[in-house]
């Protein structure tokens, strides 16, 4: 039994009288029968902004967040989980890619724009994004109806949950097998707060 942890490793050099930023994704394999580093691979250069994964059959699949203010756009990683070798990339036209999940057929992460410089609070601009595991291409975005920004998703039965940023409470859902952008909107009880402004981070299920 394997765990896979993902890592960001950000290094600053002094170059030509000015700094240099160079960030570098790792993922860290750790038996947990003896709990001891057997690999430590770097899936690829440049892939620094490493957010979320999970696993399915033989494959581990990783997040790249990208960035607005650089166009750097966001990206899926699909490994061998055994031979831990090889990385695959598959583009997601978009940034700020936030958590993920998988129901068996698809792979699914969301979007936040409260990153973006021009970030305009009440204006949200998230989406859902999901794409075939089996043939690890051509990607589907849907657009929620309202004006969201995403934190996470997790999913139950038929069903996707999806979590919002910028500090609303309000958790909705959508049905996974038409992929429709109408979603259903609902609050949880007892979770207004005067003093404190509270933030959905990731959520799973038992």
């Amino acid at each position: 039994n394997y765990a896979f942890l993902l890592q960001r490793n950000v290094e600053h050099r002094w170059v030509n009288e000015s700094w240099t930023r160079k960030e570098e994704g790792i993922v860290t394999r750790i038996n947990l029968s003896n709990y001891s580093f057997i690999d430590n691979k770097s899936v690829a250069v440049g892939f620094g902004d490493l957010d979320s994964g999970f696993s399915h059959g033989a494959y581990g699949y990783a997040i790249v967040r990208g960035e607005s203010s650089s166009g750097y756009q966001g990206k899926v990683l699909r490994f061998p989980l055994v031979e831990f070798s090889s990385v695959e990339v598959l583009g997601i036209p978009l940034h700020g890619l936030r958590g993920s999940c998988t129901d068996g057929t698809y792979g699914y992460t969301v979007t936040s724009s409260c990153d973006d410089l021009s970030y305009d609070p009440g204006k949200g601009s998230g989406k859902v994004v999901r794409f075939a595991l089996d043939e690890f291409a051509s990607p589907q975005i849907m657009d929620p109806s309202g004006s969201w920004d995403f934190s996470g998703i997790f999913i139950h039965g038929t069903w996707g949950y999806l979590l919002l940023d910028d500090y609303k409470k309000e958790i909705l859902r959508f049905d996974l097998s038409t992929f429709d952008p109408s979603v259903e909107v609902f609050e949880p009880p007892g979770l207004h707060s005067e003093t404190m402004q509270q933030v959905w981070r990731s959520g799973f299920i038992r």
